[in-house]
This record gives C-alpha cells, structure tokens and sequence, in this order.
C-alpha cells in the first residue's frame, strides 16, 4: 500500500472533480485521500461497509447510504481492496451499490476476482502495481463519465451477464403490472397448457381466459402469447458459470415443454 500511496501523491493536480475514496483499512484511505489532498484533488472518504474504526484525520466520512445521495456530488470512486479474502470481496460489491464509476485496486490477478468485480459493476478493475499515468488517467475518465473499459474487453462472460442481467430487469419490471391472476394464467402458458385447459384449472369460462391473456399480452407489451412467455422465462434465467477457471459463461434457458397451438 506505500507504493500506491507514493504514486497517488505524484497525481497531477487538473481534476477538479470530487473523487470518493475507501479502502478495507481506514489508514490506508485517509493516507490516499491525504495525498489526493496535497495535489488539488477534492476527495471524501466513504466508510468501508464493515470498518469500526473511527477516522483520525479526515475532517469528513461518508456512510454508504450518504454517499449514495446524488446530492453528495460524487463523480468517481477509489476503491483499494485485498480480495484475496472473500469478505472482503463481499463489502466491495456492496459498496458499489454507490452508483458511481468505481476504479477499483487490487492486489489479486486471479480472473474470478476480476470478474465479479466487473461484473458487478466495477468500471476498472487494475493492480495496484499500475503505474502513476494509468490511475490518473482512469479516474479522469470515470469522473468525466467516459466509459473505461467496454464489455467485449472485459473478463470473458461478463458483458453476457450485465446484458441478460438488463432483460431480467426489463421482464420483472413488466410483469410487477400484471395482476396475481393474470400472473397465474401466464405461468400455465409457460408450462404449454391451453386456454381450454387452464379454463378448467381455473374454473372459468375460456372467454375469461382469453380476455385475461389479451390483457397479459398488452401490459407486457407483446404481440403473441410466445412472446409473453419469452418474457416470463427471462424472469427465470439463471447464470450459470461453467470450466475449471470461470473462464466460460452461459445462460440456460428455462424453456417451457411445449407452446400449445391451441387457443
């Protein structure tokens, strides 16, 4: 940690945005927010999810719910990490809850580190063995809001997941419209019962049916009931990591047996 200390003293003193630091020693981020300091750099300390320690020398420390206050007006984080300890992998995810670019030092290279950092929403994850011009250069662009490291670039899988981590968004954002019912009627079109069919289940008539799946249909935004269901089996899409080094990723789909023909 004194050779990363050493290098963030020699920062150049251009940014004038204002930069969160935290790291899983409170030292160790006062130190770097200290340096920061000396160099015309406007940082704020954000307590580590799990510290007791308090702050000796900086004059301000910010909780994890406070920092995630847009009002703060946090444009970028420095996050400092020994990950080869899982709990301490652990607060990391959880401080990234702060919705700002986190560039993110660590004394690991091991590729399942990199990429659940990542994959939790890490916009740079880089040893602490970077140079001087690297650091500089990615807290600039994060502050500045430019995308740091893009998803084709990343450990492999990773953008695979934050894209079907989006549609699993989208999909429950939807189906929080639907009515209890209409949720029941469509998890038995998941399952490729006909209308007939779950009219008896459910002790309708089948025009009540039909008229619940056209409005299933119309809160979820859809033309077809495949589509519907395409839908719901997003909801259902697990993320299973497969290969001795995490290095492959894939979703498996949950598909329904069958889509009846039948209306």
């Amino acid at each position: 940690m004194c050779v990363l200390t050493h290098m963030l003293c020699t920062m150049s003193s251009s940014s004038r945005h204002r930069i969160a630091v935290t790291a899983d020693h409170p030292l160790v981020a006062e130190a770097i927010g200290a340096a920061l300091a000396d160099r015309g750099v406007e940082s704020v300390e954000v307590a580590w999810p799990t510290s007791r320690t308090a702050p000796t020398g900086r004059p301000e420390r910010l909780s994890l719910e406070q920092a995630a206050d847009p009002g703060v007006g946090l444009a970028a984080g420095l996050m400092v990490i020994d990950v080869n300890r899982v709990d301490r992998l652990h607060d990391a995810i959880a401080t990234m809850r702060v919705k700002i670019p986190w560039v993110v030092l660590v004394d690991a290279e091991a590729a399942p580190v990199w990429h659940s950092l990542y994959g939790h929403g890490a916009a740079a994850v880089v040893p602490t063995t970077s140079t001087l011009d690297e650091v500089e250069s990615l807290l600039t662009k994060a502050a500045a809001g430019e995308v740091l490291v893009a998803e084709e670039q990343q450990p492999h899988g990773v953008g695979v997941r934050r894209r079907a981590t989006r549609r699993r968004a989208e999909a429950e954002k939807k189906m929080a419209k639907m009515t209890p019912r209409e949720h029941e009627v469509l998890t038995l079109l998941w399952t490729g019962e006909s209308v007939r069919t779950i009219a008896t289940h459910l002790r309708v008539g089948e025009a009540t049916v039909r008229s619940q799946v056209k409005t299933v249909l119309r809160k979820l935004d859809v033309n077809s009931q495949l589509a519907a269901v395409a839908v719901l089996n997003a909801t259902r899409t697990p993320f299973r990591s497969s290969g001795s080094e995490g290095a492959r990723s894939q979703f498996y789909a949950c598909a329904p047996p069958r889509i009846s023909a039948k209306s």
